[in-house]
């Protein structure tokens, strides 16, 4: 990252996972020399130098935690990467170079440093929007003029001395950690509001006789990324991987054109392509180069069969890393990163969730960070959605893949009503128009591993936690009664909970809400008011008895999860209105 040392949580904690870190961010081309030490010369922790002249990066890693020595934040980085495929890339930033304009972020962000070495505070005089644009554009000017302020954020922390509520906007060194809320008060555009004076200078690599590109921030094209695309008449901006469940074979869009084309040349069937363009992206479709929040950038890249943009005919992984031309540049622990690979070695693919942190006393604030669950990462990933990838075959390894397609054929029937709407002697429409509002209690993971309760002495392997997991120690989310782990009356459960503001500006009525639980080991999903704590919805799973003379689903031997459901109709309670941003909370519970 570029900054002078690591939050608070984030330091690297061993010389092994130090080197081993630095070998899974630094491109195989280059040379790595790895030196343990303590020395007040060097910043603690785990820390780069790179040397040019020789292609060598120094990984160091600093146990003297009393070094005042800081790493670089100079105005100058650079990262390459280059992929198995022929493709490349260089990175070369400069964050001070190019004319002050401001870029601003969707509403509903915040940087995570807005309470540190704030340089200036302009309160709103309300929450209406316009006096909110208004304390944004103080702050922007104040920014401007400031050599030292890189950005403005929103902060509706109420640590300002007005208690009336409203927000206010802040000028800042450093933004840290991008993080998101749903107010309810202080959402416009620019809530993070970024100076913009810096240029990417941007060089791509590839086969001059196909079209070939590159895609930031993704692991798979459903990640959506800002792609550049280069053929041998021209080189645009893409927004790919937009097409939902097919996004793994979708071309999606052309971008608005923000970069400019330095030069494109072509010298022993290379392409070499120079570009250059503005360090904040122009909207959320463009991604948007900011060192202190991350140095380290996923990419894709894949290149065709001819020069017309179409499917590829190879893709494959990059990552890149941004190392400071002068000094040191620290590496924290952001989440653990690992490789996905086939049998013999190839096709490797890496990941880090944007599992939501614990906040206790905000939102969002949700549980499997907090609880080092699996899924979060492909380090300690044991299985799931993100190992079937488009072309994989899940075959043990002694299974030979099958020659034959296999095609098949699925047929729907669609039931309808007619819509009729109110009228003088029907006052009520027929059907009233439902907007479909989704959260996950396993907040964006959209899958999470619910691991045993405990280890046995004759086998004490958690998958995706340890190979050696301390007998007796329960595993993370984990509650037991009884007497465990050998008694009958021993009884187990894991639980996991999300908080969040659903509807921050105008009150929400409830008349369906069903959740996601798997039958076999669900106990109960339960959602909560979490202001007053009123039980809004507990979905049990019922077992089916075979009584289907009086209930046609009522199978035997299978659970269901009936949903809440609300109406005016016999049998059903009334639906329930929660107030603008009334606070949420879901909760749970599967047998481990």
């Amino acid at each position: 990252l570029q900054t002078p040392s690591c939050s608070s949580g984030e330091d690297v904690l061993s010389s092994e996972e130090c080197f081993s870190a630095v070998k899974s961010i630094i491109d195989n081309n280059m040379t790595i020399i790895t030196k343990e030490t303590s020395a007040t010369n060097i910043p603690s922790g785990c820390s780069i130098e790179e040397d040019t002249s020789s292609n060598t990066i120094y990984a160091y890693y600093n146990s003297d935690t009393s070094s005042t020595t800081q790493c670089s934040t100079s105005s100058l980085m650079t990262g390459l990467a280059s992929s198995m495929i022929g493709t490349s890339i260089k990175l070369d930033i400069d964050s001070k170079s190019g004319n002050v304009t401001f870029v601003n972020s969707p509403a509903g962000q915040w940087c995570s440093a807005n309470h540190q070495n704030v340089l200036a505070k302009y309160p709103a005089a309300s929450n209406s929007n316009a006096d909110a644009q208004v304390a944004l554009s103080k702050c922007q000017s104040f920014c401007k003029s400031s050599k030292t302020c890189t950005v403005c954020s929103v902060d509706c922390s109420l640590s300002m001395t007005s208690t009336s509520g409203e927000c206010q906007w802040v000028a800042l060194e450093d933004c840290g950690t991008i993080e998101t809320y749903n107010g309810p008060n202080g959402l416009i555009p620019g809530d993070i509001s970024w100076k913009e004076e810096g240029l990417v200078n941007i060089t791509i690599t590839g086969p001059s006789n196909v079209w070939f590109g590159v895609g930031f921030n993704a692991e798979v094209m459903a990640d959506q990324p800002w792609t550049i695309i280069i053929n041998s008449t021209d080189v645009w901006e893409q927004k790919i991987g937009t097409c939902g469940s097919e996004a793994e074979h979708c071309p999606g869009y052309t971008l608005n054109k923000t970069i400019t084309v330095l030069s494109n040349t072509v010298n022993n069937g290379v392409r070499t392509v120079k570009i250059q363009r503005g360090m904040i992206g122009a909207s959320s479709n463009y991604y948007s180069f900011v060192p202190s929040d991350s140095s380290t950038i996923n990419l894709i890249t894949a290149i065709g069969s001819s020069q017309t943009f179409a499917y590829h005919a190879a893709h494959s992984n990059m990552i890149v890393s941004l190392l400071e031309n002068q000094g040191s540049t620290c590496v924290c622990d952001r989440g653990a990163n690992g490789k996905i690979c086939e049998a013999d070695g190839t096709g490797c693919k890496t990941f880090v969730k944007n599992c939501v942190a614990a906040k206790p006393n905000g939102v969002p604030d949700g549980s499997l960070l907090a609880q080092d669950n699996p899924t979060c990462n492909s380090r300690q990933y044991s299985g799931g959605l993100s190992c079937c990838i488009n072309g994989h075959n899940l075959l043990d390894a002694d299974q030979e893949i099958p020659p034959q397609l296999l095609k098949y054929h699925m047929k729907y029937r669609f039931w309808f009503q007619e819509y009729i709407p109110a009228n003088n002697s029907n006052p009520n429409a027929s059907h009233y128009n439902l907007p479909r509002i989704y959260q996950q209690t396993e907040a964006n993971a959209g899958e999470y591993d619910i691991p045993p309760a405990f280890s046995l002495p004759n086998n004490t392997k958690i998958v995706g936690y340890s190979d050696d997991w301390p007998v007796g120690k329960l595993t993370p989310g984990t509650t037991c009664k009884g007497n465990c782990p050998d008694g009958d009356d021993c009884d187990c459960y894991h639980e996991i909970h999300y908080k969040w503001v659903e509807s921050p500006s105008k009150p929400m009525r409830l008349i369906y809400a069903g959740g996601h639980c798997h039958a076999p080991s669900c106990i109960s999903l339960t959602l909560y008011r979490n202001d007053t704590g009123a039980v809004l919805c507990e979905q049990i799973p019922v077992m089916g008895t075979g009584n289907v003379t009086n209930d046609k689903f009522d199978e035997a031997g299978y659970i269901a999860i009936p949903p809440c459901l609300w109406g005016d109709d016999a049998g059903l309670e009334p639906s329930i209105l929660l107030p603008a941003g009334t606070p949420l909370l879901s909760i749970k519970k599967n047998h481990n």
